[in-house]
């Protein structure tokens, strides 16, 4: 997880008390995720006391920033790294979703490689039919 790394490769908000996020906008800004990090989890806000987190941010369960999907857990734990039974947010890398030029560029060498087999194709029928 994410735990050992809040503050120096992503931040994290210390809070005494209530924390009341109801409606307010999360905003992310993220860079240098691949696949690899599919299920790693940053517990943006830690919680000292017992007091449960009250509400959501506006984007609700899950936040999407660029091409990266995250989950929102409410509830996380920073002290056990857990999701769950704790007072804590934490985000949890749940896609990578490739750029558009990533699409482009595989939707080319598909189509290169259906027009070869197509052309190969159609040369062991020519030879067939007139040889």
């Amino acid at each position: 997880g994410g735990v050992a790394n809040a503050g120096s490769t992503y931040d994290q908000v210390n809070v005494t008390g209530t924390v009341n996020v109801t409606g307010s906008n999360l905003a992310l800004t993220v860079s240098g995720l691949t696949a690899a990090n599919i299920g790693q989890s940053f517990f943006i806000v830690a919680n000292d006391g017992a007091d449960a987190v009250t509400g959501m941010f506006a984007q609700g369960l899950t936040i999407t920033s660029g091409a990266d999907v995250f989950a929102i857990h409410y509830s996380a734990d920073t002290g056990t790294g857990l999701l769950v039974n704790g007072n804590d947010i934490a985000l949890t890398l749940t896609a990578v979703v490739p750029e558009p030029s990533t699409w482009l560029a595989a939707t080319l060498a598909l189509g290169a490689v259906g027009y070869m087999q197509r052309r190969r194709l159609r040369e062991l029928v020519c030879r067939l039919v007139i040889g």
